[in-house]
């Protein structure tokens, strides 16, 4: 500490007063004069600052103002302050703050004004009051059942997850970006599985039945193992909500216009987007279905394709995949033990397909080979000569397993390579060497007679069509 020496004339003024001025002209490091308030600044910051947001602030000793927009308050004293913004339209308000202002500091209010939209969340159908739970921006959580409409919700990206409803496959989670000012939708379907007991029936066609071929000769097939089966074909938004979940995971991935596995090292193609006839499209990494056609049959998938779909309705459902990805073996060569989701075997597919029925359709007899068949057309479509004419899920009857579409729409990819029947089986798994893979139940492009419950075809793996799709199973413990 250090005192400056002064030189005054003291002359004769009273001790008292000489005492003062010593004082006052001493330590240059006194404290601050008590009647001076320590004070510091407060700064309102909104954010956009052209909405210029209304907002009230509140401070020590009674202290009270209101404003518009981005705002100063210099010589503010020490103290607690708190902001309350005002509502701003088609923005969401947000929380008012509490901040302590210290002596030559700043408590600076920042906030954002963010847009707001609709939220929409629809699973299908109504009957199955499906749970779900939404979470969103910042600490955004809801949950209910069924169908709701949220108005008035922040912007940003919304992720919904289903539960689980009894014989119903469960959707996948999924996410979706609301931009300000507009509406998302979550719309979803659960696949409804049908069990099909384990029995026996007689496989193939007899030599008198109407569009008969040789590669159908009828004989005896036991089935010891029960399995659901999806109650129609994989439907486009079925198969983009999976295909998705497996690109956001790196499950499969975009390559020149195909999708493809990316798993096992494998770059086999799974679902064909680049032709001229696909209902489905990618862009900025999203899946996204042509209007109209989301409960259409997925087409325009390889078998590759659909026997990843089964591995990836598997690991949502928290099973073991029943396919090797790299040598899509499926399950060590015992399909019937798997407990994760497949393809059919073509003996599942048609016992499936006739639900006891011993008849060249489920509901009755052929009438004739071509175009027409009115047996056909209350439970098929066929025979329609357009471009692409597949029909959305469930517009006819169905079998007396209340299973859709068997006959007709799309062919549906088995699990079996394509080859001569062995005669009389159990389990059986197909041929055991081959090229194609087998398909069944005609399509809306073909002739009625290879709509029939025996008729048998092939295909390459690797190869798609308009008219290919598929269905899942999943075997029941033995």
């Amino acid at each position: 500490m250090s005192r400056r020496v002064r030189t005054i004339r003291l002359l004769c003024w009273p001790a008292a007063v000489v005492l003062m001025l010593v004082a006052a002209c001493g330590d240059d490091d006194s404290p601050t004069d008590p009647g001076i308030a320590a004070t510091g600044t407060v700064i309102l910051d909104p954010s956009p600052p052209a909405l210029a947001p209304p907002w009230t602030l509140s401070g020590p000793n009674g202290y009270v103002e209101t404003g518009a927009g981005t705002h100063h308050v210099n010589d503010a004293a020490v103290g607690e302050y708190s902001v309350t913004w005002g509502d701003v339209a088609d923005r969401a308000t947000p929380a008012g703050e509490t901040k302590i202002l210290t002596a030559d500091g700043a408590a600076i209010f920042s906030a954002t004004y963010r847009e707001m939209g609709v939220v929409v969340v629809d699973p299908s159908p109504d009957s199955v009051d499906a749970p779900w739970s939404l979470t969103g921006p910042g600490e955004f959580t809801e949950s209910g059942t069924g169908d709701r409409t949220m108005a008035g919700v922040v912007a940003g990206v919304y992720r919904i997850t289903w539960g689980a409803v009894p014989d119903h496959v469960t959707p996948p989670v999924w996410r979706l970006l609301l931009v300000g000012g507009e509406t998302v939708t979550f719309r979803t379907i659960y696949p409804r599985l049908r069990q099909v007991a384990a029995g026996s029936f007689t496989m193939g066609s007899p030599p008198s039945e109407l569009g008969h071929e040789a590669d159908e000769a009828t004989h005896d097939v036991v089935l010891t193992t029960p399995f659901v089966v999806l109650e129609h074909e994989v439907t486009n938004r079925h198969y983009i909500e999976l295909a998705q979940w497996a690109f956001d995971t790196g499950l499969c991935a975009m390559i020149n216009g195909s999708l493809r596995d990316a798993t096992d090292f494998s770059s086999d193609r799974l679902l064909d987007l680049n032709v001229a006839t696909s209902e489905i499209s990618f862009a900025d990494f999203d899946f996204a279905v042509d209007a109209g056609k989301e409960d259409h049959p997925v087409k325009h998938v390889t078998w590759h394709g659909a026997a990843a779909f089964c591995n990836w309705l598997s690991l949502q459902a928290g099973l073991t995949p029943a396919y090797d990805q790299d040598s899509w073996e499926c399950n060590g060569g015992d399909a019937y033990g798997a407990t994760g989701y497949r393809l059919p075997t073509e003996a599942e597919w048609e016992y499936a397909c006739r639900a006891g029925s011993m008849s060249a359709f489920a509901n009755g007899e052929i009438t004739e080979t071509g175009c027409g068949d009115p047996v056909l057309a209350l439970i098929g479509w066929h025979c329609d000569d357009g471009i692409d004419s597949s029909q959305p899920m469930g517009q006819l009857q169905a079998n007396a397993w209340d299973l859709l579409d068997m006959h007709g729409n799309v062919f549906e990819w088995c699990h079996d390579l394509y080859g001569v029947y062995a005669g009389g089986e159990t389990n059986p798994t197909g041929a055991p060497s081959g090229l194609n893979r087998v398909m069944r139940g005609g399509s809306w492009n073909t002739n009625a007679q290879f709509c029939r419950s025996a008729s048998r075809a092939d295909f390459a793996p690797f190869q798609s069509a308009p008219a290919i799709g598929f269905r899942p199973v999943r075997s029941v413990a033995r």
